[in-house]
């Protein structure tokens, strides 16, 4: 009897194992804070290792128009398959996003030249090979520097045109002031409110 199950669960585990799902990923730790490693196989060859990261990619905050540079260093045994992602956007655009890998020095940049607003997001740096992968994320924040100005200067528009606008009007003491070489007065149908 002991002979027929055995014989049973030997043809049954035969017969499945090419069909059966993929054993879920082993969660590993890394040295480097941040890093999230999955290893795909219980037991690995000896002297194969999954991907990890020697150093990660950086948070940036960047002013607009300004060339983005995120950094990592990866190891692992096979050659590793490196690429980047985002959170939220695409990046199809390989004249905006581009990869590269200097050999000298065995790194990996994500370099975004003259950065806007739109490219705020959350990026990821994924390390693949065939045992595993370990992926870490870096956040892009981009100052709007032009926003503020385009802002000023529609204000100090609205002024010297006569035009108030409610945003920017306060008390104040004297009838009216010099603004260049503009002299404004008084708005009518105001009482001690003037365009500042």
């Amino acid at each position: 009897m002991e002979d027929f199950i055995k014989q049973l669960r030997d043809n049954f585990s035969t017969r499945f194992e090419d069909y059966s799902m993929p054993k879920a990923g082993i969660k590993k730790r890394s040295k480097v804070p941040g890093v999230m490693i999955t290893q795909f196989i219980e037991e690995l060859p000896e002297g194969k290792s999954t991907p990890d990261f020697l150093s990660k990619p950086i948070a940036l905050t960047i002013q607009e128009g300004k060339l983005a540079i995120f950094k990592a260093h990866v190891c692992g045994d096979p050659k590793l398959d490196v690429t980047w992602g985002r959170a939220k956007g695409d990046m199809s655009d390989t004249e905006k996003f581009q990869n590269k890998y200097e050999e000298a020095t065995g790194e990996y940049t994500l370099e975004i030249p003259r950065v806007s607003g739109e490219e705020t997001d959350t990026y990821k740096c994924y390390a693949t090979n065939e045992y595993g992968n370990a992926i870490c994320t870096a956040a892009l924040n981009v100052i709007e520097v032009g926003f503020k100005k385009k802002k000023a200067m529609e204000q100090l528009e609205d002024v010297g045109s006569g035009r108030v606008n409610k945003n920017c009007i306060r008390p104040c003491v004297r009838p009216s002031f010099v603004l260049g070489n503009a002299k404004l007065a008084k708005p009518q149908g105001e009482s001690n409110v003037y365009p500042v």
